[in-house]
């Protein structure tokens, strides 16, 4: 229900416009990641909403913010779907969870080597 109120393009919408933000930030990727865990329609509504855009560049902006880093990681891995592989791998979303686990690997490493393992696995198909 939540989904079909434009739940997801409002917090997409707040990143947006909030994006130096950081608690913002946090808080609207933990909202995603949970709706994405919710249902597989709404991953596939958060990457129709441009809601990888918004992670990455917030990814970019907020390279120094291990909470940041590892709410955006978590939100990424939870969008994983045959769908939304072409789109997270188009937005170089593996390089950005890399890059934040090897700034906070305690926070983010396990994020990144899933979201590894899933895009190698997927690639041998």
């Amino acid at each position: 229900l939540m989904i079909h109120i434009g739940v997801i393009a409002a917090v997409v919408h707040a990143m947006q416009q909030a994006s130096d933000v950081s608690a913002i930030q946090k808080a609207c990727c933990g909202v995603l990641s949970n709706l994405a865990i919710s249902s597989h329609y709404a991953k596939l509504r958060i990457v129709e909403e441009e809601g990888i855009d918004a992670i990455t560049i917030l990814m970019v902006l907020h390279s120094n913010n291990k909470l940041v880093q590892r709410k955006a990681c978590e939100v990424l891995n939870n969008l994983i779907c045959d769908e939304n592989l072409d789109a997270l791998q188009a937005a170089n979303s593996l390089e950005l969870m890399n890059s934040a686990a090897a700034n906070f690997p305690s926070e983010c490493n396990e994020e990144a080597q899933h979201m590894t393992d899933i895009l190698e696995r997927m690639q041998r198909l």
